[in-house]
């Protein structure tokens, strides 16, 4: 299954105000979302945490991708 991956933090207020739209987007194409703290980044995914330079930070099955983006594969479907 397709998924897009949401790199965030705890005090990111872009993150918190934008990941229910990222959601709603991720569930109009089918795809599931998951969501990785990176204060909290789980040790099996410590490699892609290190890579992430901004957040949020959204990758579709592990390409980086805008919200924007992900729109626009929404209005396609």
């Amino acid at each position: 299954m397709d998924k897009v991956v949401v790199y965030t933090t705890q005090w990111c207020g872009a993150c918190k105000s934008a990941l229910p739209q990222i959601r709603a987007v991720a569930n109009r194409l089918g795809m599931r979302t998951e969501v990785v703290d990176l204060d909290r980044c789980p040790v099996n995914m410590r490699s892609a945490c290190d890579a992430v330079a901004f957040v949020p930070h959204i990758e579709y099955n592990g390409r980086e991708v805008s919200l924007e983006q992900l729109e626009s594969m929404a209005r396609k479907s």
